[in-house]
């Protein structure tokens, strides 16, 4: 009796262990970007990034083949004070080109596992992790096919434990992208092989080819499976997943981490996309394996924060096909009333509502798949509309750049002339704000760049000068067309672009791009004039920002920081509206301080006379008063006073937005009329 009791304790704590949810990553082909490669393992490491990833933390990585295993990179994943998950390599083509990275895998990696357990001296071994055996076959250890297949085969028929087996070694059976092609000459004895295990093996880890692909291969004769452009999806075949790059990507240009969480016989696989080359490690692929029983979820919605149209798109993306639901109060699925007009069934679902200005709104969305597994939460959406508001991209003249770094140029790293070294991305940016008095005496203009590889140019948001890079949308991920060593000024005629100049504040802007990600180098510097007017020096101080992303766009809405302005000048002017409410006339004033005065710190104007209208609710201009203001005129290091007047006599009552213009710089009050 006490065996048995034993015996069922022990069954029950198994069961339970393996009943609940874990994960393990698998990543690919790192070699050759050291810094992207430490940024993603310790993404896997820590999951604090991307939060809202709704797998829980990877519990070891399957590294299939050509990795980086430079010092600090090892060091990331088997510090113990970090609680790092187990590290399992896989044997690439350059790993065993590598002395010293056969050496590392094989006399420091492999030993520090303890649940390594090795078939010979070279990288082939399982391991066992819960319900799951993971194989892997090191494909350069000169093992005849017929054996290492056998091999394979008697791991998997001995792993009775295991709800799952993986296989991961590095050339795939099933060659796509870059090495697009038939089957290897031993897919076919390999894949009947697994086959003969019914549904035990789920998937064929592997890499080589820097792209992410999935397909599922039943018929390894078929068409399908010996066209390099078609990805079979068989059902009752085996998974052979690509896990991409980590490193130096491939044709789709991205770098991905694939998840895969085991549920008991379940299994759910996410593909994300690291930021490098993605701007919010969005994820780009999602499967299920076994029995659906899982409800949808959101993975992304909008809009968010603040809307500058009454017209409002809500858009919901789910990570499954699924029908989706809103309501304005939080409900289940069956009692919200209100569909998607698009996407149902799909999953990408978007409805376009009519709604008011200047309110907040909140709406609760929940899904539902064909099998009927419902979200049991919402996914809640708010946002607020005020159509005075507006988007400014970060090369245009109102985008607040506060939070970039500033630094002298040459700007840039891998040259070691640089004045300001910066990290090693794929792309950088600029911004630089100068000042016009009069910008119709201009009847010329050039721009000289020194840039490492290719260059786009910005005058006030127009773009006036390109170099090295393809026409079209430029991205943080977008790559130089070409070489081109930034040792000198490459000078441009701009004249033909004159027109967009301003008197007063102007900025300058420009993105510099490698021509791939293992460049060395990267330089930037610029130079403007007109004539003997120099607008902007060489080795001046810039903003840039570097950090592995275009940078977002910001909304406008009022108390926007104008070109170059920071927000402590920004600080020396202020709008008061008496009184508040009013009935029917009010006293709008502004103060500007001597922090917006000219000085050889910030090189800002004078202030000049601010214009002034006033909108209601709806967005529509119902009074302009221009520059009439009571203007005191300033000197440098001296405040200066504005005052309006406005009899709102002939308005009804509600609110009224007044949007005053400074130097470039937007705010806007709101007042109320009460008669």
């Amino acid at each position: 009796m006490k065996h048995i009791l034993i015996t069922l304790c022990i069954y029950l704590l198994t069961v339970s262990a393996f009943c609940q949810k874990w994960t393990f990553a698998l990543v690919a082909d790192n070699c050759g970007w050291h810094t992207g490669v430490r940024y993603m393992l310790t993404e896997i490491r820590d999951m604090t990034i991307n939060e809202t990833v709704p797998f829980p933390k990877a519990e070891f990585i399957v590294a299939a083949g050509d990795l980086d295993l430079a010092n600090e990179n090892w060091g990331i994943v088997q510090d113990p004070q970090y609680q790092a998950p187990p590290y399992y390599p896989v044997m690439g083509n350059h790993d065993d080109e590598t002395p010293a990275d056969v050496d590392l895998m094989l006399d420091t990696i492999l030993p520090s596992l303890d649940s390594v357990v090795l078939r010979d001296n070279r990288c082939n071994y399982y391991v066992d992790w819960k319900n799951v055996r993971i194989i892997v076959f090191d494909q350069y250890s000169g093992l005849g096919q017929a054996t290492w297949i056998n091999w394979m085969d008697s791991l998997i028929t001995d792993a009775d434990f295991a709800d799952h087996v993986f296989i991961s070694f590095h050339g795939p059976a099933f060659p796509r992208g870059r090495y697009a092609g038939p089957p290897a000459a031993w897919a076919d004895d390999l894949w009947n092989m697994l086959l003969s295990h019914g549904t035990k093996v789920k998937g064929i880890m592997v890499g080589h080819t820097h792209s992410f692909c999935r397909m599922r291969v039943l018929d390894p004769h078929s068409a399908c499976a010996f066209d390099g452009l078609c990805y079979p999806d068989e059902p009752g075949g085996i998974y052979q997943i690509d896990a991409g790059a980590l490193g130096i990507t491939g044709g789709d240009n991205n770098n991905t981490i694939v998840y895969v969480e085991v549920d008991g016989a379940n299994l759910r696989f996410m593909t994300v996309a690291c930021p490098f080359n993605n701007d919010s490690w969005a994820m780009t692929d999602y499967w299920i394996l076994g029995p659906d029983s899982l409800a949808p979820y959101v993975t992304d919605s909008k809009p968010s924060g603040t809307v500058n149209t009454t017209e409002v798109i809500v858009l919901v993306e789910t990570q499954e096909n699924a029908f989706v639901r809103w309501s304005m109060s939080d409900q289940s699925y069956y009692e919200m009333a209100n569909q998607f007009v698009t996407g149902e069934g799909a999953k990408i679902h978007t409805t376009t509502l009519s709604l008011e200005n200047d309110m907040a709104y909140t709406f609760y969305v929940r899904a539902v798949d064909d099998s009927g597994n419902v979200m049991d939460t919402s996914r809640v959406i708010t946002f607020t509309i005020d159509t005075l508001c507006y988007t400014v991209t970060w090369k245009d003249q109102g985008y607040d750049d506060g939070s970039w770094s500033t630094g002298t140029a040459e700007i840039g790293y891998g040259d070691g002339d640089e004045n300001t070294v910066i990290p090693h991305v794929d792309a950088a940016y600029f911004r630089k704000s100068f000042f016009i008095d009069d910008a119709s005496a201009f009847s010329s203009c050039s721009l000289g760049v020194k840039y490492d590889d290719g260059v786009v140019v910005y005058l006030n948001g127009y773009e006036i000068a390109r170099r090295s890079m393809l026409p079209g949308e430029v991205t943080y991920s977008t790559f130089a067309s070409g070489d081109h060593e930034g040792s000198a000024f490459a000078v441009n005629d701009i004249t033909s672009f004159i027109s967009h100049f301003r008197n007063g504040g102007n900025v300058i802007a420009a993105e510099v791009h490698q021509v791939s990600s293992t460049s060395s180098d990267l330089s930037f510097d610029l130079e403007l004039y007109s004539g003997n007017d120099t607008l902007v020096a060489p080795q001046e101080v810039w903003f840039y920002s570097a950090d592995y992303n275009t940078p977002e766009d910001k909304s406008s809405c009022g108390g926007t920081t104008g070109a170059g302005i920071s927000a402590s000048t920004q600080n020396d002017m202020a709008v008061t509206v008496e009184p508040n409410p009013f009935n029917p006339v009010m006293v709008i004033s502004i103060f500007i301080g001597a922090g917006l005065s000219p000085d050889p710190t910030n090189g800002l104007p004078a202030a000049t006379s601010p214009t002034l209208r006033i909108y209601n609710v709806q967005g529509v201009c119902v009074h302009n008063a221009g520059t009439s203001f009571l203007y005191n005129k300033r000197t440098v290091n001296t405040a200066c006073t504005h005052a309006y007047t406005w009899n709102a006599r002939n308005m009804p009552s509600g609110t009224y937005i007044i949007r005053i213009c400074v130097n470039g710089i937007v705010y806007t009050k709101r007042a109320v009329l009460l008669r």
